[in-house]
């Protein structure tokens, strides 16, 4: 019997098919791309494991030794190497401000991590500026470098008023921002003085005790009724809780 010849010809791919094709590459790029995206963020995350725990442990109130603190900046530090985060300035900026404050503020080290905490806490804002805490750190850190006296010149105020403007009825920072309001409240300007009329309204209907209390701590007393005049009964409870604690 005789060979048979194909008489079937190689077709040219369809117009279907090439697509399909196409969009398989389409589809393997994207995934390639995102690993690459990806890449650096897990890196980053592995680099930052040992600062976490560390982290968790101030974030709580307990005691971090001095050793665990310089490997916790050590592991930003290399986090930040290969990624940089506004997270992890934030954390940074968090390490050496712990590290000043375990050591002698007086000293020439305490300076050299005040300094280094302000300069992270910076980049994380640029990066993130609707940060109330950050922006409070900020205005602690310039406290502790230039005191109560120089908060405008140093930037203390600013930064303090830009954390109220972030969030100026956050509950979780409400009597932080008090604090940090009645202290400067010898140096705050008039204008600046009438922006906390509402969080000192606010502190006197949570607790007018509380309020009195720092009130009085802070030498704020007159300040602080100044700004609830305009309530009688916020501003007779507050007399009332005030003047039980300066009775003899």
């Amino acid at each position: 019997m005789a060979s048979t010849k194909s008489t079937i010809k190689d077709r040219p791919l369809g117009r279907g098919q090439l697509q399909a094709i196409a969009l398989s590459f389409v589809v393997a790029g994207l995934g390639l791309s995102l690993c690459l995206t990806a890449l650096p963020r897990f890196l980053a995350a592995a680099h930052r494991l040992p600062a976490n725990g560390v982290l968790d442990r101030l974030a709580n109130g307990d005691p971090v030794s001095n050793s665990r603190l310089v490997r916790a900046e050590r592991a930003l530090g290399n986090s930040l190497a290969v990624h940089r985060q506004s997270q992890t300035h934030n954390d940074l900026a968090r390490i050496n401000l712990q590290q000043a404050l375990q050591g002698d503020l007086a000293s020439a080290q305490a300076a050299v991590w005040l300094a280094a905490s302000a300069e992270q806490q910076r980049r994380a804002l640029a990066k993130s500026p609707a940060n109330s805490y950050g922006w409070l750190r900020l205005s602690h850190l310039a406290l502790l470098q230039g005191g109560v006296h120089e908060a405008q010149k140093s930037g203390a105020v600013a930064a303090f008023l830009q954390s109220r403007a972030q969030s100026p009825f956050f509950d979780s920072l409400l009597w932080r921002h008090l604090d940090f309001a009645l202290l400067f409240w010898p140096v705050l300007q008039p204008s600046q003085r009438a922006l906390q009329q509402p969080l000192i309204v606010t502190a006197a209907g949570r607790s007018a005790w509380r309020l009195a209390k720092m009130a009085e701590q802070r030498h704020v007393v007159a300040g602080v009724r100044q700004a609830l005049q305009p309530s009688d009964a916020l501003l007779a409870n507050f007399d009332q809780h005030y003047l039980h604690r300066i009775r003899p």
